[in-house]
């Protein structure tokens, strides 16, 4: 019952997973409860039944993996994870009412010049898309299409509902850059036929603790 609430009922946030956790916490209890019970019955009654103690043990043991899987899981957040030792996932989200591209930049220093920044749009006429850019200085001809130090894969772009939009992206890297630059553009801005942009209309840095998910 607690997987078909997770697969069927996260509409009802966060209901869902109160009941989901409350349901699988009792399943986990009965279980432990129902394993301990065997054990001592086991012994009081000399009876063997080795096959269904161990199958016993061994779903149980399984049980307190998927407990300690939901102690230790991300913040709910959480845009970042960290996929594999050298795999890292981002989901960054912004609103489709700013009209206009959106771009998450990771810089060495904190400064958008010679950073490197995914840019996604989704644009009545065109489309969606993303792309790399690099951003060398601070005059248009200085960001450059498709260019950048980032090793980026498995990018997507999508509108799940009509106010937001998700760009989905990991990078193949040890550690990413803490230092994060996230920008708009103008209202009705989106990237030309060549991929060039128009300068950003807003812009804000920030400081990501990656040990903190």
């Amino acid at each position: 019952m607690g997987a078909m609430v997770a697969r069927y009922f996260k509409e009802w946030d966060p209901f869902w997973f109160y009941f989901h956790a409350s349901v699988q916490s009792l399943g986990f209890i009965l279980g432990f409860i129902g394993v301990i019970s065997g054990l001592v019955l086991n012994n009081q009654l000399q009876v063997d039944v080795s096959l269904h103690k161990v199958l016993g043990i061994i779903i149980l043991v399984l049980a307190s993996l998927q407990m300690m899987a939901m102690l230790a899981r991300p913040n709910k957040a959480s845009k970042m994870r960290k996929s594999s030792p050298d795999v890292w996932s981002f989901i960054f989200s912004f609103p489709t009412s700013i009209n206009a591209y959106a771009a998450i930049g990771f810089s060495n220093d904190g400064k958008m010049v010679k950073s490197s920044a995914l840019v996604g749009w989704i644009s009545g006429v065109g489309g969606g898309g993303m792309n790399e850019y690099y951003l060398g200085g601070l005059s248009e001809p200085d960001v450059v299409p498709r260019k950048g130090d980032l090793n980026y894969m498995n990018a997507t772009i999508i509108q799940p509902d009509p106010s937001l939009v998700y760009m989905i992206f990991q990078l193949k890297t040890n550690q990413p850059s803490s230092k994060l630059i996230y920008s708009i553009g103008p209202n009705g801005v989106f990237p030309d036929a060549k991929g060039n942009l128009q300068q950003h209309s807003d812009a804000i840095s920030t400081v990501i603790d990656y040990s903190q998910g």
